[in-house]
C-alpha cells in the first residue's frame, strides 16, 4: 500500500489531529468521496472511537452487486437498522505514533472475509506493526485504511447472524491474526497458554479418528504427526498407528500416481489444525472436495499450515486469475518446491511471500520436521465443487461455478476457506 500525502493536520499531535481528521472525513463522506459510506459518527460525543455506517459496495463489481443484494434482503427481512455494515474505530493515547483499531459492530459476517477475522476485527498490516513498506506511519488516515477495506472485497460479506461482535472478541483474534501473519514478533499469552480445552468439546466428534490430541492441539497450536512409511520399523502396531499408516500409504499411492514421478518420500506428517479445520467443517456450502498438491518454499509452507491460505495476497497475473492453485499430479506441483525462499515460486500462489514474515517463536513440537537438502509439498483437501473455466485477472469462478480448472492438471479456488492443508509431504527428488 503506498504511503499516504495529505493536508497540514497530518503532522498534528493527539486530539488536534483527530478533530481535523474527523472533519475531514465527514466531508468526505458528504461529499460521496467515499462510495457506499453514508454516516460518521462520535458515540458519546467520544473523539477516540468513531462509527461509521456502509450501506452499499461498488455495483459494478461482482461482490459489490451480491453485497447490495444482501443488504436489500436484509432491510426487508430485518429493518432498515440491520442492512448496514456498523464499524468502529479507536484511538489509543499514543496516536498517531501508534495505528488505531478498526472493528465490525454488526452484523456478524462468515470468518475471513477479506481483512476481517473471526471475531470481527479489521487486520491489516498497516495497523499490526509500524515501519516498512505495509507498515504503519503517522501519514496513513482512517479514510485511507477504510478505502483499502471496501476496495478489497473481492467477495461479500455474507453476514451470518444480525448480532455484533464484542469488543474482546475483537481484539483476542487481531492479535491471533496478526500473529499468524507474522506482524508481530511474539505470540499473544492467549495462543501460547493452555486453554480451556472444553471449548473444543463440541468439535472433536468432527475430527478425523486418527488425529491425536494433546494439550498444545487444543490451546490452538498447529501440531504436526509423522506418519509411519511402509516397510519402516517400529513398535507394534497399535489401532492409532494402524490408521497412521493407512493414512501414509494413501498419500504415497497420490504421490506415485502420476509416472514418471520425481520425488522420494522421506517424510510424511499429518498437519493439525483445530481452527482451520473447524472452518472447513462449518463451511455452510458442502462442495465436491478432492485431494490436491501444492508446492511452494518451506517458509511459505509452514505459514499456510498454521494460518491457512489466505486468496487476498493472490496476484492477479496468474493463467487462471488471482486464486489458489492446485496441481492433480505430485510431478506438477512438486516443480515449484525450493528449498529456500524464492519470490517467483511465491507470488502467483496465494500466500505471503515468506521473506517478509518472520516465523514467531513456537512451543517445541509445533514445527514441522524439514528434511536436510530436501523438499516439501502440501496435499491438500480442496473444495472445487463445480469447476469453469479461468483467465488472467478473474478473481471470482464463473456464475454457476465453485473454481476453475485447466486441462485437469490444475484447480484454482478463490476463497481461502476452500482449502485445508492435510499433510506435509518431505521429499528428495530422484531428478529434475
Amino acid at each position: 500500500m503506498q504511503r499516504e500525502e495529505g493536508p497540514f493536520w497530518l503532522a498534528l499531535p493527539g486530539d488536534e489531529r483527530l478533530e481535523k481528521e474527523f472533519g475531514a472525513l465527514t466531508r468526505d463522506v458528504k461529499a460521496g468521496k467515499l462510495p457506499g459510506v453514508t454516516k460518521v459518527l462520535l458515540p458519546d460525543d467520544d473523539l477516540r472511537c468513531w462509527r461509521i455506517k456502509v450501506e452499499w459496495l461498488d455495483p459494478l463489481t461482482q461482490a459489490g452487486m451480491q453485497f447490495n443484494t444482501d443488504m436489500e434482503r436484509t432491510r426487508l427481512e430485518h429493518g432498515p437498522g440491520q442492512a448496514s455494515l456498523q464499524l468502529e474505530v479507536s484511538f489509543g493515547e499514543a496516536y498517531p505514533a501508534e495505528p488505531f483499531s478498526m472493528r465490525i459492530v454488526r452484523p456478524r459476517v462468515k470468518p475471513f472475509t477479506v481483512h476481517v477475522t473471526e471475531g470481527g476485527s479489521v487486520c491489516l498490516e498497516a495497523l499490526a506493526s509500524r515501519g516498512g513498506e505495509d507498515g504503519w506511519d503517522p501519514s496513513r488516515t482512517v479514510g485511507g485504511i477504510l478505502q483499502q477495506l471496501l476496495r478489497d472485497f473481492v467477495a461479500p460479506p455474507e453476514p451470518s447472524r444480525g448480532d455484533g461482535y464484542s469488543l474482546r472478541e475483537a481484539q483476542d483474534s487481531f492479535r491471533r491474526a496478526a500473529w499468524k501473519r507474522g506482524w508481530v514478533p511474539t505470540p499473544p499469552p492467549a495462543v501460547v497458554e493452555p486453554q480451556d480445552a472444553l471449548s473444543w468439546l463440541a468439535f472433536l466428534p468432527e475430527l478425523p479418528p486418527s488425529w491425536e490430541l494433546s494439550e498444545t492441539l487444543l490451546a490452538g497450536q498447529t501440531t504436526y504427526v509423522e506418519l509411519p512409511l511402509p516397510g519402516q520399523p517400529g513398535p507394534p502396531c497399535s489401532p492409532r498407528q494402524a490408521m497412521a499408516l493407512a493414512d501414509a500409504e494413501h498419500v504415497l499411492r497420490l504421490v506415485n500416481a502420476a509416472p514418471p514421478g520425481n520425488a522420494q518420500v522421506v517424510r510424511i506428517e499429518r498437519v493439525q489444525n483445530l481452527e482451520l479445520r473447524r472452518e472447513e467443517v462449518e463451511r455452510e456450502s458442502k462442495l465436491r472436495d478432492v485431494q490436491l498438491f501444492h508446492g511452494s518454499s518451506r517458509e511459505a509452507l509452514e505459514l499456510i499450515c498454521r494460518a491457512g491460505f489466505d486468496v487476498r495476497l493472490a496476484k492477479p497475473n496468474g493463467s487462471l486469475g488471482a486464486g489458489l492453485y492446485f496441481g492433480t499430479s505430485s510431478v506438477t506441483s512438486s516443480s515449484y518446491c525450493c528449498k529456500m525462499f524464492d519470490r517467483s515460486a511465491v507470488n502467483a500462489l496465494g500466500h505471503r511471500p515468506a521473506e517478509l514474515l518472520p516465523a514467531p517463536v513456537a512451543p517445541e513440537g509445533t514445527a514441522p520436521r524439514f528434511h536436510p537438502g530436501g523438499f516439501s509439498m502440501l496435499l491438500c483437501r480442496v473444495a472445487v465443487g463445480r469447476a469453469g473455466s479461468g483467465q488472467p485477472g478473474a478473481r471470482a469462478p464463473q456464475p454457476g461455478c465453485h473454481s476453475a480448472a485447466s486441462h485437469n492438471t490444475m484447480h484454482v479456488v478463490y476463497r481461502s476457506d476452500q482449502a485445508y492443508p492435510e499433510y506435509l509431504i518431505h521429499f528428495k527428488r530422484t531428478w529434475f
